[in-house]
């Protein structure tokens, strides 16, 4: 199915890394990809910026490992 996001389970934070001016953070999350074969356990980064004491996760779409490519 297009567009169908593979369900997840476990997340969790494993590392966050503020850059110079601590205005940025790149964390590490770890879950566990559940797919119609097994679990498979994953990594992500993902990037956050911060204003004004907010923080908020910068959107991003990840490639589904799982997707069956787009023919034309």
């Amino acid at each position: 199915m297009q567009g169908r996001e593979q369900p997840f389970s476990n997340p969790e934070v494993a590392t966050i890394e503020l850059s110079d001016d601590g205005a940025r953070a790149t964390l590490e999350i770890t879950f566990d990809l559940q797919s119609p074969v097994g679990v498979f356990p994953w990594t992500i980064q993902q990037e956050w910026t911060g204003t004004d004491g907010e923080w908020m996760a910068e959107p991003r779409r990840s490639t589904n490992p799982f997707a069956t490519p787009e023919r034309e």
